[in-house]
């Protein structure tokens, strides 16, 4: 079974085009599942007028949280209430392409190795018009190739959200009771799990077009020391607790992830100039090196919050 997890909140503006590439697979869905989180604007009446406008109320259902939940955790309980032996991600803004289906789900099932299968993709604006970025968009090849694990854990990943991929049934029945934190979003944790299993795998095509506004619900994200340290304990956590199976030397980059994370909140919350020389000796946690060490010592110095504030006042 193929099943697809939509978690909506006020994207009115945006779903019918998202819900449009989705009716016109080439190779259709077993199951849509949509759990809005409470949306205050006409999201839920624009997706049940057009459940009942395609008649697909057999495939399509969309469920009203009773709370609002926030995104992360919406996405991670309707993750673990999934049924389908393959389960697609999809953000209320995005389209996609029209064979995304067929061409992820072939190459899954003709793989049983593969516990996550990522994808490319390209950006559009508000208004479905194309955005240059840095990467380069080259010719898609369909080409498979396994991706390798990176101790960098949490710096990792920029390149594989959760809407332009596909994971298996069987990797979130490993995870089955594992303590939810609502830090964390899905795209990072079940890339770490998957590359440390051997079984994240990366497809030379483009299935989406992401679209960036204003509203995107991730932008919210603020990667701080006590983030850091927060995901490297939970790293750890699973690592130790819930699998058996992880390389000996995959196991040792998270202690060793764990033991920077540490430090780097000890040294963004109290005056810890001597822990402030070991992170010299973690240059790979760091996305700059040397600008990030140089923001840890004014953060253990405590002038940070002073410079930024000044700052701050100049730019007013």
């Amino acid at each position: 079974m193929i099943e697809i997890l939509m978690c909506t909140y006020n994207g009115e503006k945006y779903i019918e085009k998202q819900l449009d590439s989705i009716r016109l697979q080439t190779r259709q869905a077993d199951k849509l599942s949509i759990y809005d989180d409470i949306s205050t604007d006409n999201t839920v009446a624009v997706i049940n007028d057009y459940i009942k406008k395609y008649n697909l109320t057999d495939k399509w259902s969309v469920t009203i949280n009773s709370q609002n939940k926030g995104w992360r955790k919406n996405f991670f309980d309707a993750i673990f209430a999934s049924c389908g032996d393959i389960i697609f991600f999809s953000d209320q803004d995005d389209i996609w392409e029209l064979d995304k289906i067929e061409v992820m789900s072939s190459v899954m099932e003709a793989n049983e190795n593969i516990l996550k299968l990522n994808s490319k993709f390209t950006f559009i604006d508000p208004n479905d018009d194309f955005i240059k970025t840095d990467k380069e968009i080259t010719t898609p090849t369909k080409e498979l190739v396994q991706e390798p694990f990176l101790d960098t854990f949490s710096v990792k990943w920029s390149n594989r959200l959760a809407c332009a991929t596909a994971i298996s049934k069987k990797l979130i029945d490993m995870l089955k009771g594992l303590p939810y934190n609502s830090s964390f979003s899905h795209d990072w944790f079940f890339e770490n799990i998957a590359t440390a299993l051997d079984a994240s795998f990366l497809i030379d095509y483009y299935s989406i077009k992401h679209r960036l506004h204003n509203s995107n619900a991730s932008i919210d994200v603020s990667h701080n020391a006590l983030f850091t340290a927060d995901y490297a304990n939970y790293i750890w956590l699973v690592f130790n607790d819930y699998f058996e199976n992880v390389n000996e030397d995959y196991m040792a980059q998270a202690n060793r992830f764990l033991k920077f994370a540490t430090i780097k909140k000890k040294v963004n919350t109290k005056f810890a100039l001597i822990s402030w020389f070991k992170l010299a000796f973690y240059p790979k946690y760091y996305k700059r090196y040397a600008r990030g060490l140089f923001l840890d010592l004014l953060a253990t110095l405590h002038l940070y919050d002073l410079i930024k504030n000044l700052r701050d006042k100049m730019v007013k």
